[in-house]
């Protein structure tokens, strides 16, 4: 989850100054992919510990998925705000 943010928070940042839309394509496929990544490991998580499935964990997972989600749109929001 951290490399995906850092990846998209940077992709994004170098294309503030091109197109002022990269903000909105940036956060949006930046939310998708990380949820698309958590929708996969806990596939996995759940094909694999069928008997003993820790159902704490799951929430864990997706509650990681908000921080990074929300920690990076506040950033991306500041950083576009500041190109302008």
């Amino acid at each position: 989850m951290a490399v995906l943010s850092a990846g998209t928070t940077f992709i994004v940042g170098r294309q503030l100054d091109q197109r002022p839309t990269a903000f909105v394509h940036g956060v949006y496929t930046g939310t998708f992919l990380k949820l698309l990544v958590c929708v996969g490991a806990v596939l996995a998580y759940v094909l694999i510990n069928r008997e003993h499935l820790h159902k704490p964990s799951l929430f864990l997972l997706f509650g990681i998925y908000a921080v990074y989600t929300s920690v990076e749109t506040v950033m991306l929001a500041r950083q576009a705000r500041s190109v302008k």
